[in-house]
């Protein structure tokens, strides 16, 4: 129902693409922490800047390769 073959070059070759993966990156961080690593000390701003912040711009600049991919190929 939501998967539609047609809209997936279309999807990779915009920039909202690159926000919802960086969103989705925030939002699997603060549930890592609210589950896992609250227990263990470490303040929330510790977590965002040490592994939080870090594996969210890792996340987001791995993303722009199929972004970039997806743009050399014609569309059709």
């Amino acid at each position: 129902y939501f998967f539609n073959d047609d809209l997936i070059e279309k999807r990779l070759r915009n920039w909202p693409f690159l926000l919802f993966v960086f969103f989705a990156a925030i939002i699997n961080n603060v549930i890592f922490y609210l589950f896992f690593m609250q227990a263990s000390g470490i303040s929330v701003v510790d977590f965002a800047i040490t592994r939080g912040g870090l594996g969210v711009l890792y996340t987001t600049i791995v993303a722009v390769l199929p972004m970039l991919f997806a743009s050399r190929r014609p569309l059709y």
